[in-house]
């Protein structure tokens, strides 16, 4: 009996690189949690900054 190797199909898939403008749910939700943080930082800032502004000029 003779046996042939057979060619197994070894093809390997390669991904692609990702499209930098095609953003993910989770690209999407990284940058809400950023912005959203930022925006909380930024606005208790501003509140803490007023306030000692206060405190300064009423003293």
């Amino acid at each position: 009996m003779n046996m042939q190797p057979t060619d197994v199909a070894t093809e390997v898939k390669q991904s692609r690189p990702r499209d930098p403008q095609n953003f993910t749910r989770g690209d999407v939700l990284a940058w809400k949690v950023i912005a959203y943080t930022s925006g909380g930082i930024t606005v208790a800032a501003c509140v803490a900054g007023i306030v000692a502004l206060v405190a300064i000029v009423s003293s």
